[in-house]
């Protein structure tokens, strides 16, 4: 099974159900403010399932090695899927972030084991993909230890930046530099033929 058909629908249930969170709330059904919930749900759960279902679906293309195998699959969807339904009860101790930060950790071996064993080279820009996943790790643990200040929108901190602005850019920038070219027809292949041999 292609991962993109496990993590898309779950990204897609944590948007809706992040979005959700504002009219329960509106109506006097949560018994806190959810806007750390909203955020873990789009941030942590919406866009990291949206990241994996694209990259462990594109990667193993890209690289022409063999699919996300069902563990691989599993290890980090059952986390997020937990980590939002604990979410439901316990949104104080911000289990999305937590299952969020474990997901992306989940990518790094998938794409070193696809990147060691390629059988097409690997493109320059994809240094942004690893950009992207280190700032969306690094983003989730500052923040889920609160080694900085809690979030809030008035106190900015290096982890909210690291998640919520640099992770997704980056991953667009390293994917999307051979994507854009390929649709516009300027590129015939998604691997360019200047790209890294090693």
């Amino acid at each position: 099974m292609d991962p993109y058909r496990v993590f898309f629908p779950l990204g897609l249930a944590f948007a809706i159900g992040g979005s959700l969170l504002w009219i329960v709330s509106y109506y006097g059904s949560l018994a806190v403010w959810p806007s750390v919930l909203h955020v873990d749900w789009m941030m942590s759960g919406f866009m990291v399932a949206y990241v994996l279902g694209f990259q462990m679906t594109a990667i193993p293309r890209l690289t022409g090695t063999p699919t996300a195998s069902s563990f691989e699959i599993l290890l980090p969807a059952l986390p997020l899927t937990i980590g939002g339904l604990v979410s439901l009860t316990f949104p104080e101790i911000r289990p999305v972030l937590l299952a969020g930060c474990f997901a992306l950790c989940t990518i790094v071996p998938f794409a070193l084991k696809r990147f060691k064993h390629r059988k097409h080279p690997v493109p320059s820009s994809f240094v942004f993909l690893a950009v992207g996943i280190g700032a969306g790790i690094s983003g989730s643990a500052i923040l889920f230890t609160g080694v900085f200040n809690e979030f809030s929108y008035s106190s900015p901190n290096i982890g909210a930046f690291l998640l919520y602005r640099m992770m997704v850019p980056a991953i667009v920038l390293g994917i999307g530099s051979q994507l854009i070219p390929y649709l516009f027809g300027t590129q015939t292949t998604l691997i360019p033929e200047n790209a890294t041999s090693a």
